[in-house]
C-alpha cells in the first residue's frame, strides 16, 4: 500500500512538472510571437484585384526613381479634419511608404492657412501638392486634384524626368492630329503621352524656322499630301544632325519621302499586308487587311512584350542596302500565313504566287547609329501603319502599351519602359429597385419565417420526447 502511494505521489510530481514546463513553453512562445510581431511587418491583400496594395508597375516605378537618385517625395495634403477625406488618403500614401522610406505626408488645414492655400492654387478641400527632389537638388511640384494610385504614380513619373521631352508632330500635309477627336486622329494617345511627361507640339516645316534643337522626337504621322523639296531637305538635315524619328506610313504612298527612305537603306514595295487569321479569330470589324503581330524580334523596347497588337491595312518594308552607319533591324513581323497583296483590295482576296509575296513580312523597321557625342545614340522607327495608334484602334490588343514603349525607347528613356498604370476595378454595386425589393423581402420576411419554423419544430420535438 505504501509503495502504491509513493508511485501515485511520484506520478503527480511528474504531471506537475510537465504542466509547469508546458505553461512555461507556451508563455515563451507567446513572448516570441509578440516580439516577432513588433519587429516584423507582413501583410496579405486578399481583396479582389489587390485593391489595397500597389500594383507592380508602381513598385517598379519607385525602384527606378531610387535608381535615378531621386529622393524626398513629399505629399502636402490640404484637407480639413474630416476623417472621410483624410484617412483614405493616409492609407493610400502608406502603401507607397511601405516600399520607400523617403516619402513624407503632411496635412494642412485650409481654414487655418488661407494665405498658403491661395498662394499654391488650392481651390477645394482634398487637393494635394506633390513635391519631389531630384539628384541635383532641384525640387519639382505638381498639384493633384484626383487622388488615386494612377494619378499619383503618373505624377511621380512626370516629376522624375530630368528635362522636358518635346515631341513635335509634323502638320500641313494632312497628318494625323494629336489633338483631334476624329477616328483617324491621335488625341487619346497624345493624352497618354502627356500623362507620361511628354510635351506635345505641332510643327509646320513650310511656315516655321528650322526644327528646334531641343526636339526629343519628331513624328511623321501618315501624311496625305506630298512634302515639298525644301521640306524634304529640312527633314534630311534633321536626321544628319542626329535627330530621333518615328515615321508612320500607310499603304497609300510615301508622299514625296521616297528618297528619305532610300537614304536609310530601305524600300517599301507597293501593296497591303493580308492576314486571314484576324477573321479566323473572330475580331469584330476586322477583315483580311488587318494584321496581327506577336513577333517583335527581340527589339530593345519590346523584349518583355508578350502581347498581340493589331495593325489595320499595313505596308511592309524591305532592306534595300546594308548601311554600315546604321544598324537596321526588322521588327513587327507578321505570321507565315500572311502575304503582300499587290492588287487593289476587293471583297475577297486570294494569294497569287506570281505577283504576291508570302510572309513573314516586316511592317516595322528600327534603325540606330552611334553619334560622335559620347554615349549618344540616334534612333529611328518606321511603321507601315498609323491606324494602330488612332482614336479608333488604340485600345485594340496591346496597341497602347506598344506605342508607349516605342516612345520611351525613341526618347532614350529605357529606364521607364513598361511603366503604365491600370485603373482600379470598379467597386461600386448597382442594384435595380426590383432586386432591392426582393432582397428586402427575403431578409424581412423569408429568413425570419424560416427561423420561426425551425424553432417550432425543435419545440415540438422536445415536447414529444
Amino acid at each position: 500500500m505504501t509503495d502504491l502511494l509513493q508511485q501515485v505521489k511520484l506520478l503527480r510530481k511528474q504531471q506537475s512538472r510537465q504542466k509547469f514546463i508546458f505553461v512555461f513553453m507556451a508563455f515563451g512562445i507567446f513572448l516570441l510571437l509578440g516580439a516577432l510581431a513588433l519587429t516584423t511587418q507582413k501583410e496579405w491583400d486578399l481583396s479582389r484585384g489587390s485593391r489595397h496594395s500597389l500594383t507592380q508597375t508602381s513598385v517598379d516605378l519607385l525602384d527606378k526613381i531610387k535608381q535615378e537618385g531621386t529622393s524626398n517625395i513629399k505629399f502636402s495634403a490640404f484637407m480639413s479634419k474630416n476623417p472621410s477625406i483624410k484617412e483614405p488618403f493616409r492609407d493610400l500614401v502608406s502603401q507607397y511608404q511601405k516600399h520607400t522610406q523617403d516619402i513624407t505626408l503632411e496635412f494642412i488645414d485650409p481654414s487655418i492657412h488661407p494665405e498658403l492655400t491661395r498662394e499654391l492654387g488650392i481651390t477645394r478641400d482634398g487637393e494635394v501638392i506633390l513635391s519631389l527632389t531630384n539628384s541635383d537638388g532641384k525640387e519639382q511640384t505638381e498639384l493633384l486634384r484626383e487622388l488615386s494610385e494612377t494619378s499619383i504614380s503618373n505624377a511621380l513619373l512626370r516629376l522624375s524626368r530630368d528635362t522636358e521631352r518635346f515631341v513635335l508632330f509634323l502638320e500641313g500635309h494632312g497628318e494625323r492630329n494629336p489633338f483631334g477627336r476624329a477616328n483617324h486622329d491621335l488625341q487619346q494617345f497624345a493624352k497618354e503621352l502627356d500623362a507620361k511627361g511628354f510635351v506635345i507640339q505641332r510643327f509646320n516645316l513650310s511656315q516655321q524656322a528650322a526644327i528646334p534643337s531641343n526636339t526629343r522626337l519628331l513624328i511623321i504621322a501618315s501624311p496625305q499630301l506630298n512634302y515639298l523639296p525644301s521640306e524634304l531637305e529640312e527633314l534630311t538635315q534633321y536626321l544628319v544632325n542626329g535627330g530621333n524619328l518615328l515615321w508612320l506610313s500607310d499603304p497609300d504612298g510615301l508622299k514625296g519621302l521616297g528618297s528619305l527612305l532610300s537614304t536609310l537603306g530601305l524600300q517599301s514595295p507597293k501593296g497591303t499586308v493580308i492576314d486571314q487569321g484576324t477573321q479566323e479569330l473572330g475580331i469584330q470589324g476586322a477583315d483580311a487587311s488587318f494584321s496581327l503581330i506577336s513577333n517583335y524580334n527581340q527589339h530593345p523596347a519590346l523584349r518583355n512584350f508578350k502581347y498581340v497588337s493589331l495593325f489595320p491595312q499595313a505596308r511592309t518594308f524591305e532592306l534595300m542596302q546594308q548601311d554600315s552607319a546604321w544598324q537596321q533591324i526588322p521588327f513587327l513581323l507578321t505570321a507565315e500565313r500572311t502575304w503582300l497583296e499587290t492588287e487593289e483590295l476587293k471583297t475577297s482576296v486570294t494569294f497569287n504566287p506570281e505577283v504576291d509575296k508570302l510572309g513573314p513580312l516586316s511592317i516595322g523597321y528600327s534603325l540606330t547609329r552611334e553619334l560622335e557625342v559620347k554615349g549618344s545614340q540616334q534612333r529611328i522607327i518606321l511603321i507601315g501603319d498609323g491606324d494602330f495608334l488612332s482614336n479608333r484602334f488604340l485600345n485594340n490588343g496591346a496597341n497602347l502599351p506598344l506605342g508607349l514603349n516605342l516612345f520611351d525607347w525613341l526618347s532614350g528613356e529605357e529606364a521607364f519602359l513598361n511603366i503604365s498604370f491600370a485603373e482600379t476595378l470598379d467597386t461600386s454595386l448597382n442594384i435595380s429597385e426590383r432586386n432591392l425589393a426582393w432582397i428586402g423581402l427575403f431578409f424581412l420576411f423569408v429568413l425570419p419565417g424560416l427561423c420561426f419554423l425551425i424553432a417550432i419544430r425543435i419545440w415540438v420535438k422536445r415536447r414529444n420526447a
